[in-house]
């Protein structure tokens, strides 16, 4: 199945409310899921809703995710060890980008401390280059060259979590967009661009790169290069299997893209013959007329 799909697919709440308006009043806590009505499976996980139709994606790669009916969310560990979840992404380079550290990594879990102290994260058996944040759920990871490809793991006091969760070390270029950026810019970190869609139709943009998202960055009127009732249309360039292109919000700040107060959807593939495949959108607030339409 490719990436952002190729039939029109519907979000459902758990329960299975169909999500594409605005509700009146605020839900909290629900799953939500893509679910291809016509082959009866899920197509990607990792995302909740936080208010009607604005979505908090956490982490989703729009490829299939397992052959009937999908992978269920992770359910909470009990205990006092540290148990990763998941993380944003599923690989990425370890060069490039900020101090030459290459891929951001946010990592969920449980019982990982309210700080760091002397606890440790490790991706192949090596240690990363830098901690973002540290929270008891939540971490934000920098890869860095000792990183290599293997089991992401936690360590608190001296106890490791489990290894089941596993991070690919690979090719790619670190981009970013900012409200200080130029879209005449190539977009490489940290020569930034402007705005989302310059960075997701810029030629140079390649299977494997990844786009961070600083705040205060919007994308609330028509895509300028595409257009066709999309904030942000992704029909030019797509990943592979094994180098998807991410877009995801630059590690402990909020962006929100799209707007409630009008009928365009957020992010869209508006061309079902086009090749835009394995995108991976991670750490956003989209809302809109449909936050993703694909």
């Amino acid at each position: 199945m490719n990436s952002l799909a190729r039939r029109t697919k519907h979000f459902r709440r758990s329960g299975g409310v169909p999500c594409f308006k605005r509700e009146a009043t605020p839900r909290t806590g629900h799953s939500l899921e893509i679910f291809d009505p016509k082959e009866k499976v899920t197509l990607m996980k990792r995302v909740y809703v936080i208010l009607g139709c604005t979505i908090l994606l956490l982490a989703l790669t729009a490829s299939r995710v397992a052959a009937q009916g999908g992978t269920p969310l992770p359910a909470p560990i009990s205990g006092t060890s540290p148990h990763v979840l998941f993380t944003d992404m599923d690989s990425g380079p370890n060069s490039g980008g900020e101090n030459n550290n290459g891929t951001w990594l946010t990592i969920y879990g449980n019982n990982f401390g309210a700080s760091q102290g002397s606890s440790s994260v490790t991706i192949g058996g090596g240690a990363v280059a830098a901690v973002k944040f540290w929270t008891g759920t939540k971490i934000a990871v920098q890869l860095g060259a000792a990183a290599k490809t293997g089991a992401v793991v936690v360590t608190v006091n001296g106890v490791a979590s489990n290894s089941s969760v596993t991070f690919t070390v690979r090719a790619g270029n670190i981009r970013c967009v900012s409200t200080s950026g130029s879209d005449s810019s190539n977009g490489l970190w940290p020569n930034c661009q402007k705005t989302v869609p310059a960075a997701v139709h810029s030629s140079a943009l390649v299977a494997g790169d990844i786009i961070y998202i600083r705040a205060g960055v919007t994308a609330t009127g028509s895509d300028p290069i595409e257009g066709n009732g999309c904030n942000i249309c992704i029909s030019d360039t797509g990943g592979t299997a094994g180098n998807p292109i991410a877009l995801s919000a630059y590690p402990g700040e909020t962006v929100t893209l799209g707007s409630v107060n009008n009928n365009t959807d957020t992010i869209r593939v508006p061309n079902v013959a086009n090749v835009a495949n394995y995108w991976t959108i991670a750490n956003l607030f989209l809302q809109g007329n449909a936050a993703i339409g694909v």
